[in-house]
Protein backbone atom coordinates (compact mmCIF):
# COMPACT_ATOMS: atom_id res chain seq x y z
CA UNK A 1 0.00 0.00 0.00
CA UNK A 2 1.36 3.27 -0.72
CA UNK A 3 0.23 6.61 0.67
CA UNK A 4 2.51 9.46 -1.47
CA UNK A 5 2.82 12.79 -2.54
CA UNK A 6 -0.84 13.87 -0.87
CA UNK A 7 -0.02 17.45 -0.10
CA UNK A 8 -3.50 17.76 1.78
CA UNK A 9 -3.55 14.64 3.32
CA UNK A 10 -3.37 14.85 7.63
CA UNK A 11 -4.51 11.91 9.17
CA UNK A 12 -4.76 8.14 7.79
CA UNK A 13 -7.80 7.49 9.45
CA UNK A 14 -9.62 6.55 6.63
CA UNK A 15 -8.07 3.24 6.95
CA UNK A 16 -8.60 1.69 10.64
CA UNK A 17 -11.11 -0.58 9.34
CA UNK A 18 -7.89 -2.76 7.59
CA UNK A 19 -7.10 -5.74 9.86
CA UNK A 20 -4.61 -7.79 7.02
CA UNK A 21 -2.31 -6.83 4.68
CA UNK A 22 -0.05 -8.86 2.74
CA UNK A 23 2.15 -6.20 1.28
CA UNK A 24 4.80 -3.28 2.19
CA UNK A 25 3.21 0.66 3.72
CA UNK A 26 4.88 2.75 2.21
CA UNK A 27 4.16 6.52 3.58
CA UNK A 28 6.15 9.57 1.39
CA UNK A 29 5.84 12.88 0.93
CA UNK A 30 2.75 13.96 2.67
CA UNK A 31 3.84 17.28 4.34
CA UNK A 32 0.98 17.62 6.26
CA UNK A 33 0.55 14.03 7.40
CA UNK A 34 0.95 14.08 10.98
CA UNK A 35 -1.91 11.07 11.87
CA UNK A 36 -1.05 7.40 11.87
CA UNK A 37 -3.77 5.95 13.98
CA UNK A 38 -5.72 4.82 10.93
CA UNK A 39 -2.89 1.97 10.51
CA UNK A 40 -2.29 1.07 13.57
CA UNK A 41 -5.01 -1.81 13.64
CA UNK A 42 -3.29 -3.74 10.87
CA UNK A 43 0.03 -3.24 12.70
CA UNK A 44 -0.97 -4.56 16.25
CA UNK A 45 -2.92 -7.33 14.00
CA UNK A 46 -1.26 -10.82 12.92
CA UNK A 47 -2.46 -9.69 9.53
CA UNK A 48 0.40 -7.40 8.56
CA UNK A 49 3.21 -9.07 6.73
CA UNK A 50 5.10 -6.91 4.82
CA UNK A 51 7.81 -3.87 5.79
CA UNK A 52 7.00 -0.37 7.16
CA UNK A 53 8.38 2.71 5.49
CA UNK A 54 7.43 6.47 6.45
CA UNK A 55 9.54 9.22 5.24
CA UNK A 56 9.24 12.77 4.41
CA UNK A 57 6.23 13.23 5.88
CA UNK A 58 5.42 16.14 8.73
CA UNK A 59 5.69 12.68 11.15
CA UNK A 60 7.82 9.94 10.58
CA UNK A 61 6.74 7.29 13.15
CA UNK A 62 8.85 4.60 13.42
CA UNK A 63 7.09 0.56 13.57
CA UNK A 64 6.97 0.76 17.50
CA UNK A 65 6.21 4.57 17.59
CA UNK A 66 3.09 3.02 15.77
CA UNK A 67 2.35 0.76 17.77
CA UNK A 68 2.74 2.94 21.12
CA UNK A 69 0.72 5.78 19.78
CA UNK A 70 -2.22 6.74 21.88
CA UNK A 71 -5.39 6.31 19.38
CA UNK A 72 -8.82 7.56 20.61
Amino acid sequence: AFVEMNGFMESLDGLNSITSLGGDIIIEDNPLLTGFCGIRPVMVSDGFTGTYTASNNAFNPSFSEIIDLSCD
